[in-house]
Order: C-alpha cells, then sequence, then structure tokens
C-alpha cells in the first residue's frame, strides 16, 4: 500500500534544566495536507487574537489563553489527517547526571516519540522540527539520530529531515 506523503512537525515545550517546569513536553503533529494545518493557524491568528498580539510573529502555547489553546486544538481535532503524538517527561524522575547532557538527552526524547508515530505505507516523509539551537554540530547531531531512528524501523520511505525557527512554520506551532 502506498500512501504518498506525510509531514511530520517536531516540537517542545518547556524546559530541559534542572530547575523551572517540572514537566517537559515533546510532540509530533503529522498529516498528508499542511496546508490545512497552515489555514487552522493562520485562522486562528485572525479571528481569535487580539489587534495587538496579531504583529506577533509566533503563536506559541505557553503564553497563549486558555480559550486560544482550546481553539487551536478542536481546530486540529477535526482535521481528519492531523495526528498527534507526544511525550510528557516528568523531569523529577530523571537522574540527576543527565541534566549535564542536555542534548543526549532531548534526542533521546524525540527519538522514543518517532518510535511511536505510524509511518508504514509511506513513500516520502518530511519531518520538520524546530531548531532550538544554532549550533552546528549539536543539530547536526540530532538529525543524524532522528535519520538513524528513522532508518532502524526498515520502512522504505524517502526522508527529509530540517530545522527551522518556530515563527517559520505554522506546522510548528501548531505542534
Amino acid at each position: 500500500m502506498n500512501f504518498g506523503k506525510v509531514y511530520l512537525f517536531l516540537d517542545e515545550s518547556g524546559d530541559l534544566g534542572k530547575r523551572g517546569n517540572r514537566y517537559f513536553c515533546v510532540s509530533i503533529l503529522s498529516t498528508i495536507d499542511p496546508r490545512k494545518v497552515e489555514l487552522v493557524m493562520k485562522r486562528i491568528r485572525q479571528r481569535k487574537l487580539k489587534k495587538r498580539l496579531k504583529q506577533v510573529p509566533e503563536l506559541k502555547g505557553n503564553n497563549s489563553s486558555e480559550s486560544i489553546r482550546r481553539a487551536v486544538l478542536a481546530a486540529l481535532a477535526k482535521l481528519p489527517s492531523a495526528r498527534f503524538s507526544t511525550i510528557l517527561v516528568d523531569k523529577q524522575k530523571i537522574f540527576d547526571y543527565l541534566f549535564d547532557k542536555k542534548d543526549k538527552l532531548y534526542n533521546y526524547v524525540a527519538g522514543s516519540l518517532i518510535d511511536l508515530v505510524d509511518l508504514q505505507g509511506y513513500r516520502d516523509v518530511e519531518l520538520v522540527y524546530d531548531r532550538r539551537s544554532s549550533n552546528s554540530l549539536l543539530t547536526a547531531d540530532f538529525e543524524n539520530y532522528l535519520r538513524r531512528k528513522l532508518t532502524e524501523r526498515k520502512f522504505d520511505a524517502n526522508l527529509v529531515i530540517y530545522g527551522l525557527q518556530s515563527h517559520q512554520s505554522r506546522g510548528l506551532m501548531a505542534a
């Protein structure tokens, strides 16, 4: 069976610091129709945001009101091709030494999430992630790790992985 192309948008919320938020969340939004996701986010910005907030380049869940978050989730839930996979990490359960290896910890959590996404039957997979770091070595390490995780699954698909700043992609904002 051949389904064509699937788009994956990977983003996180919270931080991997020892202090700060108790939880760290990584989500993937998968869809075969990213244009519909983009339209949802555009409409929410146009119809739900106050005038002064429409100038902000990025709609962020942690900075948005409960009503905005609910509107986004309700609209995305109506899209037949949109699926979410999420891992919520309780940082109180992480060994202390791992906080010194935040990039490796992030790679592990994102890779574990990738394992949950159903990719069987797709000819092409495009994964867009939120480029958290400007460090090209960390970025290359992350992309290589994701590529390895995906190829371990032995599905026969063309794979494209790249990072964007979250304000550059409405798919990332949705995730």
